[in-house]
């Protein structure tokens, strides 16, 4: 559900790399996938988001939607964004390059490698080189008192 009936969420993802991320967590921890609760992320150009519940995927934040990363935008002020979809002739195809291919550090730093955009923050943007760090890899159980 979302703020506009016209539009429905839907879930995209790496769901096949989420589960067997999921199932390895549970073979390594000699624990049943099924009585776990966990929240997986796919961290490739875009970030994925999984809530696992009793061995089924219950929720999912597609690229689109969650925190920024390499290449993508990720979830957006939406009346900024809106004014920036219809200035200046923007085309949809551009508009979805932008988000998907040219966002995130993309955009902020010419580049989605790390090890370069290390180098280019200091001598071309003087950012703060937090991105430095390597992207961590989440994986969380959720407690017991969880409402999942």
């Amino acid at each position: 559900i979302t703020g506009f009936s016209s539009i429905e969420r839907k879930s995209v993802g790496h769901m096949l790399n989420m589960r067997a991320c999921a199932l390895r967590y549970a073979t390594q921890n000699n624990a049943k996938y099924p009585n776990l609760s966990l929240i997986v992320a796919h961290m490739g150009g875009g970030i994925t988001l999984s809530l696992h519940v009793g061995g089924r995927v219950v929720d999912m934040i597609s690229d689109d939607e969650g925190p920024f990363a390499p290449e993508r935008s990720g979830g957006l002020p939406c009346f900024q964004l809106a004014e920036m979809a219809t200035q200046d002739g923007v085309t949809f195809p551009e508009m979805m390059r932008r988000m998907q291919r040219k966002g995130g550090l993309m955009d902020w730093f010419g580049t989605s490698t790390r090890g370069k955009s290390s180098a280019a923050s200091t001598r071309v943007t003087g950012r703060p080189r937090w991105f430095t760090r390597p992207w961590p890899t989440i994986w969380r159980k959720i407690s017991a008192s969880s409402p999942w």
